[in-house]
């Protein structure tokens, strides 16, 4: 495990150093990184549905639509109505756009050709030989983004919930559009002793009003007493 762990650790660090070198030698019909991968899925594998596309590249479907539409507008690829559904939108690369894929090809070969003339022949033996498998390890790779992955168009990917248990305070949100846990609730003031029912307290007086002459005969009789 640990053998796998440092060559996963190393690539992981060649390919950060190799990414960037891919940006800069490949300048051909001025291209972003998206938009160049989407040509070269396209031209490696042939026509596919937009909804597929958005999720190879990890980017929401709004903004895998902006990016053909780029690409289409600079006749690079076409679209069309799928045959089995006609709701299915179908990418596909035009021959211009297969025309400028190789040529971007054509740079990069160029360039790293002349990498490889700088190093000595067991070096590029040794990278020659570990080509069959890199290719099989690029085809392993997931087409799905994976947990906590930030995919264009969209927020990060929440944390997963602890198992077991409650989900927890429910989220308000924020100006900043995160969620924040709900305040606690406040606790009850404790009522004063008056104010609490007590077992000796006498119950209402339910009887009827009196009328007026009532009421002077008992203050008359109050009087007498």
């Amino acid at each position: 495990m640990k053998v796998v762990g440092g060559a996963a650790a190393g690539l992981a660090a060649v390919f950060e150093r190799l990414l960037p070198l891919m940006r800069q030698i490949s300048t051909a019909g001025d291209l972003s990184m998206p938009a160049a991968s989407v040509l070269a899925r396209l031209v490696r594998e042939g026509p596919g549905r937009l909804t597929e596309l958005a999720v190879q590249q990890g980017v929401s479907q709004p903004a895998m639509t902006q990016l053909v539409s780029r690409l289409e507008r600079g006749g690079l690829v076409r679209r069309t109505i799928g045959t089995d559904d006609r709701r299915v939108v179908v990418v596909e690369v035009t021959s211009a756009g297969r025309k400028l894929a190789d040529l971007r090809r054509a740079q990069r070969a160029a360039v790293l050709g002349d990498l490889l003339d700088r190093l000595n022949s067991a070096d590029r033996a040794a990278i020659g030989a570990a080509l069959p498998a890199l290719t099989r390890l690029a085809c392993l790779a997931p087409a799905a983004p994976g947990p906590g992955r930030v995919v264009l168009g969209r927020g990060p990917a929440p944390p997963p919930r602890p198992p077991g248990g409650p989900a927890g305070p429910r989220a308000v949100s924020g100006a900043g559009g995160g969620g924040a846990p709900a305040p606690p609730p406040r606790p009850q003031a404790e009522r004063p002793l008056s104010a609490r029912p007590h077992e000796d307290t006498a119950p209402p007086d339910d009887r009827a009003p009196r009328s007026p002459r009532q009421t002077r005969r008992a203050v008359a009789d109050g009087g007498r007493s």
